[in-house]
């Protein structure tokens, strides 16, 4: 054993053994010399399977060194592992990790060899297209994290549409300025989580007061008092910075208190900043109160508009990896390295009607019923599996029937019949269908047949 430890530390290539707890229990001169750790920064560290940087620059190199999920479960993989470098840049070597045991149940740990280092910072760079799709995720949403992600809520605001890629260029902007904002969203978008990052992320030194604000339980006596309240609590700060008022679901506030807010905002000047959600319903009712439009342009000086999850749906995978990739920092015993494309398929498919929340509900309870490294089609809750059956098949449309044309019509059969049988003898026709011949001829040409 001692001439394989001292073969591995002669050796030019970064190397280093995890063992099955997820703790990095070797490495040799060229890993230290590479991440810029000594050993004691880096063994006996713990490193889960996720991408968000840790709090000290030991435990990002930790995170950043983690081997797939896969590899502990016997299967040798392809990944690439990436350490905070230079310059605020990401270090990335490409990496083969192979399982010191074939047994995908009592894997005692995975020995990672790396590759040339890269000098690309992109999130493609040296990773190989034909690896698996759950890798591909883990490393887009690794470089979303290092360039976006501390600004930003992840489970949000991560993915690469243009609308959800505005919305970031906007909560950057709210954060830079003491301007109103009136965040506008359907349900589960996660509007009062990115008002609560524009309040905090605009802070750089301190932490101003947050007044959330349930507009729905607010009467015009009790919003003013309670405004009113922290505003003159906000003008004692010793450090002199306003507070912020967060104003939840201003579509469900009181058709009476409108005027009231209204007259609150344009007497706040100088008072606390004022951050307002509410859903795309503000806009669009049929009979909006006499004050709407003014308190809406009062509130939003800046409005950021949330898409849904469904008209994004290419940004599902990435979002779902963020979301998986949470639970693992959570540091459980379990780690969890992705989807399998055909649960990706099925979470593309599927609408959101609740938007990221619902995802995110859906992805623990599916973490929850994982038993291999990945979350498998089969591992989906079932609502899921339901609404694609029914997606499948359709329901028919309702053919609508005017009884008043389906009697002619089956009126018309009869009598053509009843001719027919007759050789075209009218008297004879009546007979059969129980009417004179008079009767038959007013009939036959209200129902424009002939007897030919």
């Amino acid at each position: 054993m001692s001439d394989l430890v001292e073969l591995l530390n002669a050796s030019s290539i970064p190397i280093y053994v995890v063992d099955d707890r997820r703790r990095i229990v070797y490495g040799n001169a060229a890993l230290f010399k590479w991440t810029g750790q000594q050993e004691d920064q880096l063994v006996g560290q713990r490193c889960d399977y996720h991408s968000g940087a840790a709090e000290e620059l030991s435990g990002a190199a930790a995170s950043g060194l983690c081997p797939p999920p896969q590899a502990f479960a016997g299967q040798h993989i392809r990944a690439i592992v990436a350490v905070p470098g230079s310059g605020g840049q990401l270090s990335r070597r490409s990496a083969d990790f192979y399982p010191l045991s074939s047994d995908a149940v009592d894997c005692p740990g995975v020995m990672a060899i790396l590759g040339a280092a890269s000098t690309d910072h992109s999130a493609s760079d040296g990773t190989d297209q034909s690896q698996p799709e759950s890798v591909l995720l883990h490393e887009v949403v690794r470089e979303f994290w290092h360039t976006s992600g501390r600004r930003y809520g992840m489970d949000r605001l991560a993915g690469e549409d243009p609308s959800i890629a505005r919305v970031r260029d906007q909560v950057s902007l709210a954060m830079g300025t003491h301007c109103r904002v009136l965040i506008v969203g359907p349900p589960g978008s996660g509007r009062e989580h990115v008002a609560r990052t524009i309040h905090y992320g605009a802070q750089q030194t301190s932490h101003p007061p947050l007044l959330p604000i349930d507009c729905h339980l607010m009467d015009g006596d009790l919003l003013e008092s309670v405004f009113n309240t922290f505003q003159n609590k906000s003008a004692d700060l010793e450090s002199g910075e306003r507070g912020t008022v967060l104003l939840l679901e201003l579509d469900r506030l009181p058709d009476e208190s409108h005027r009231v807010l209204l007259n609150l905002v344009q007497s706040t000047n100088e008072g606390p900043r004022i951050i307002t959600t509410a859903s795309v319903s503000v806009f669009d009712r049929a009979e909006p109160p006499a004050d709407r439009d003014e308190l809406v342009c009062a509130l939003g000086t800046l409005i950021v508009e949330l898409p849904s999850l469904e008209n994004r749906a290419g940004d599902i995978p990435i979002v779902a990896q963020v979301l998986l990739e949470q639970i693992n920092a959570d540091g459980g015993n379990r780690q969890l390295g992705g989807f399998t494309s055909e649960a990706l398929d099925r979470l593309a498919s599927y609408n959101w009607p609740r938007n990221v929340e619902e995802l995110s509900e859906m992805i623990v309870e599916a973490y929850q019923r994982a038993e291999g490294p990945l979350i498998a089609l089969g591992d989906l809750p079932p609502r899921i599996h339901r609404a694609a059956d029914a997606a499948a098949r359709p329901l028919r449309e309702t053919e609508s029937i005017v009884l008043d044309q389906f009697l002619e019509k089956m009126e018309a059969e009869l009598v053509r019949r009843a001719l027919r049988q007759t050789k075209g003898n009218k008297t004879k026709a009546a007979e059969l269908l129980g009417m004179n011949r008079a009767r038959l001829h007013r009939r036959m040409v209200y129902l424009d047949i002939t007897s030919s």
